[in-house]
C-alpha cells in the first residue's frame, strides 16, 4: 500500500490533491481575514460576548485607546460602528 503512495504517479496525486484543499482553505478563510481587518482598522467596534473584566454576557460597544487596549466605550452613541 505505502509502495503505491510513495510511487511517482502517486505523489502526482497527493501533490494535486494538496493544492485543492489549500485553494480552498483559502478560499473559505476570506470571510473571516476581512472581519479581522475591519476590526483591526476600527477604533470603535460594537461587542457581543463575554465583557472582558466581569466575564458575564454582554452587548455594548468597545474602544481603542491610544496605546492600543480596548476598554468599554460609555460615550453618547453617534458612532460608525464594525459590528464583529
Amino acid at each position: 500500500m505505502f509502495h503505491t503512495l510513495l510511487s511517482k504517479d502517486g505523489l502526482i496525486n497527493n501533490l494535486h490533491f494538496i493544492r485543492y484543499v489549500c485553494i480552498a482553505i483559502n478560499i473559505l478563510s476570506m470571510p473571516m481575514t476581512y472581519q479581522s481587518l475591519l476590526a483591526w482598522n476600527s477604533d470603535k467596534l460594537q461587542f457581543f460576548g463575554i465583557h472582558p473584566e466581569t466575564k458575564l454576557h454582554w452587548k455594548g460597544v468597545m474602544r481603542k485607546m491610544e496605546d492600543g487596549k480596548w476598554e468599554v466605550d460609555q460615550t453618547p452613541r453617534n458612532h460608525d460602528l464594525c459590528v464583529v
